[in-house]
């Protein structure tokens, strides 16, 4: 039951960290004037971000390093301040 816990905080967690109110009021406006043409890209994006999450976790079980410390340590401080 202690799992079941930790899984579900850390979805909600996920979930509260993509999807914030200026994310919801553009999206329910871009659906109200586009209706159903821009169902493509938000698959798309959804892909992507799957994707993104799943190799970032590969590279933090494999190396024990986040995304951000690899980025840091690969090309330095100064690029890493331009990714934020």
């Amino acid at each position: 039951m202690k799992k079941v816990g930790e899984v579900s905080l850390g979805i909600v967690t996920g979930v509260g960290g993509y999807l914030d109110i200026s994310s919801l009021v553009t999206s329910t406006q871009a659906g109200a004037v586009f209706q159903y043409q821009l169902v493509w890209a938000v698959m798309v994006g959804g892909l992507c971000a799957a994707i993104l999450c799943e190799q970032g976790g590969r590279l933090a079980a494999v190396s024990g390093k986040t995304v951000s410390d690899a980025i840091r340590e690969r090309f330095g401080f100064p690029y890493h301040l331009t990714l934020y």
